[in-house]
């Protein structure tokens, strides 16, 4: 709980007969952290252009796939669980080519006779707006196409070039007859003789006209064509409703199967993405990756059956230092909600403590006492509640969420008690502890004692994890090692001396205390130099006197201002109570009471719910990363994320 959990790496040598079963068993099982082998010698011939090509494959699939699921308006399933009925790892992928090529013509069929209608209902509608302004016009629009001596042009032109338009046709058999305008532009008609066709042509597209194209179907006055686009448009209209009717009725007929060729295919994509992971020859594989230790052996035991203990399994423990072993937080239950809270910081290094569940008690107590309220921490409770309920299932960090919401909601209802409030009202009972309006003084001393102790926590956890890297000069010469312990003790006593006895209180061991732990931090690289440490060479005393002077002064404003910042809770607490007043205030004495009073009450406290309750959770994770993570949390861990087929969460 305090550490991630024991990781070993594995390395399995098996023959290629054997590769796929081992594989659909691994991710069945969720629990290898795959690693991408390293030996050399390794070749891809042949079996690594298989695998290339079925990758290559199965991306196809899931890309035709996609756009299926886009047409016919349908999500991808959700995760599901993953067992040998439904799993089958294979490099045939032809049957399932061969099905997805069906389905994809009975969607083509529909979509393209949906693309011709809405293309044409388009077409209508652009002409439709054309013909309008013309549609006085007593005029059978069809004999512009059955001249047959003469040229014919019916469109629009901008209005400031028809009269050049005009004069440059001047000298030719052609006539511009304006019909109406609309805006900065004109209708026109244009007709030539037969022999000036191109030239006409070519000064009408040098005139920016844009032609009215009437098509052959449509025929009669303006009038007329109108209402034959209105009864095609409705025909079309029709035409559109049943084509997506007998969309939607394809679609719920293959949802289901869609679904299951969406999972066989994501099956044997992520299979094939990890195999090439895997050091290859031309029968064998090797595999490789991170195991938790207390499954090495079942692990064994499941491979031996697969392979009818062909296979070659090796493991060994983690180097001293090794950065790529993955980190697998494991905590109860309840305090493995909290894990989501610090990966946000960052994730643990696999030698480094976990700090979840320190996290989650501390900011559990800082929470609950800047927020304490029974009224509104039951409220928070309810809203963690349905963030739970109205969450996907399968999505983990939702319900870790929610879970931490309620947590956080029931810890304030806890002091609540303790303070005497309920919903801002605190004359219904007596405080079990104290009363932050009436006790402030009080309220800011515990902040602070409850600060120290959390830094001093740190500070342990920090000095254990030096001397488990073997770091000896930084675990007892560092600020925040055994140095910066001590000092911050004397600090802290120091401090409690001036306050009760002043500056004749304080002892010459007191004085000791403060002042050796500085030097040895403030000279810790010097001594470095002095014993011959390398690094250390390069520098002069001088900057090695300078850098430590700098670091001693930096020591006893971080615990200062470390210390000092927990005075916040003290503060929330506060004006948690204060804004409960206002609100008071404010229905009462503005709003008048009654129904309206009650309403702004009502609102007032669903504000102080939310609002408040968003900005101390954040200065609650602000005081954890800065104020105490800081003291020993390095973070860069990789996270723990083994092959598995289900996109559920990890197991």
């Amino acid at each position: 709980m305090l550490k991630p959990s024991r990781m070993v790496h594995v390395e399995i040598l098996l023959a290629k007969n054997h590769l796929l079963p081992v594989s659909e068993f691994l991710g069945q099982r969720g629990i290898l952290h795959t690693t991408r082998s390293s030996r050399r010698g390794g070749t891809a011939p042949a079996a690594g252009r298989e695998d290339s090509k079925a990758l290559d494959a199965y991306r196809k699939l899931s890309e035709r796939l996609t756009k299926l699921f886009t047409f016919f308006e349908l999500e991808p399933p959700a995760a599901r669980p993953v067992d040998r009925e439904h799993t089958h790892v294979s490099r045939d992928w032809a049957r399932l080519d061969q099905e997805l090529e069906r389905l994809e013509h009975e969607a083509e069929d529909i979509e393209a006779a949906l693309a011709l209608l809405t293309e044409e209902n388009s077409r209508m509608a652009l002409l439709q707006e054309q013909i309008e302004p013309i549609e006085f016009l007593d005029a059978n629009l069809t004999m512009l196409h059955e001249f047959k001596h003469m040229a014919s042009f019916l469109g629009t032109i901008p209005n400031d070039i028809l009269p050049r338009l005009r004069k440059g046709l001047s000298g030719y058999n052609a006539i511009i007859v304006p019909l109406k305008t609309i805006g900065k532009s004109t209708v026109i008609m244009a007709f030539a003789a037969s022999s000036h066709d191109d030239v006409l042509n070519h000064a009408l597209r040098s005139a920016f006209f844009k032609e009215i194209a009437i098509p052959a179907r449509l025929k009669g006055t303006p009038k007329k064509i109108l209402q034959t686009i209105n009864v095609i448009a409705g025909e079309n209209a029709e035409g559109i409703e049943v084509l997506d009717q007998e969309k939607v009725m394809l679609a719920e007929k293959r949802e289901d199967r869609l679904g299951e060729l969406w999972f066989q295919v994501q099956d044997n994509l992520r299979t094939f993405e990890v195999i090439g992971l895997f050091l290859k020859t031309r029968e064998a594989y090797l595999v490789t990756g991170w195991l938790p230790e207390e499954q090495l052996a079942e692990f064994e035991k499941e491979i031996d059956g697969l392979t009818d203990n062909r296979a070659l399994i090796t493991y060994t423990n983690p180097s001293e230092n090794d950065r790529t072993v993955p980190t697998r937080l494991e905590n109860p239950r309840i305090v493995s909600a909290f894990e989501t809270l610090t990966e946000t910081y960052g994730m643990p290094s696999y030698e480094e403590r976990d700090p979840t569940i320190f996290l989650a008690f501390s900011s559990l107590l800082m929470f609950g006492a800047m927020f304490a309220d029974v009224g509104h921490g039951l409220m928070l409770a309810i809203i963690g509640s349905l963030v739970i309920y109205l969450s996907d299932k399968s999505n983990k960090t939702y319900r870790h969420i929610g879970l931490v919401i309620i947590l956080f909601g029931l810890s304030a209802t806890v002091f609540g008690v303790l303070f005497g409030s309920i919903f801002g009202k605190e004359d219904l009972f007596k405080p079990l502890w104290l009363s932050p309006m009436h006790s402030i003084m009080p309220l800011f001393k515990y902040s602070c004692m409850f600060g120290a102790a959390l830094v001093v926590l740190g500070l342990l956890i920090n000095i254990q994890n030096l001397i488990s890297r073997r770091q000896w000069d930084k675990a007892l010469c560092d600020k925040y090692g055994i140095a910066g312990l001590v000092f911050y003790g004397a600090f802290l006593w120091l401090g409690v001396i001036l306050i009760e006895e002043g500056v004749s209180g304080v002892t010459f061991l007191q004085k000791t205390l403060l002042t050796v732990p500085l030097v040895l931090i403030g000279g810790h690289g010097l001594l470095l130099k002095l014993l011959g440490d390398e690094h250390h060479q390069r520098e002069s005393v001088w900057q090695h006197l300078i850098d430590g002077s700098v670091e001693i002064l930096e020591t006893f404003l971080t615990y200062f201002s470390n210390t000092l910042s927990f005075v916040r809770i003290g503060a929330f607490a506060l004006c948690h109570a204060g804004l409960c007043q206002t609100v008071y205030v404010i229905a009462g004495d503005v709003a008048g009471g009654g129904v309206i009073g009650f309403i702004v009450a009502l609102l007032g406290n669903l504000f102080i719910v939310l609002f408040e309750g968003l900005i101390v959770s954040i200065q609650t994770m602000r005081l954890e990363y800065y104020e105490f993570f800081s003291k020993f949390f390095r973070s860069g861990g990789v996270p723990y994320r083994p092959f598995a087929l289900e996109q559920g969460e990890k197991r």
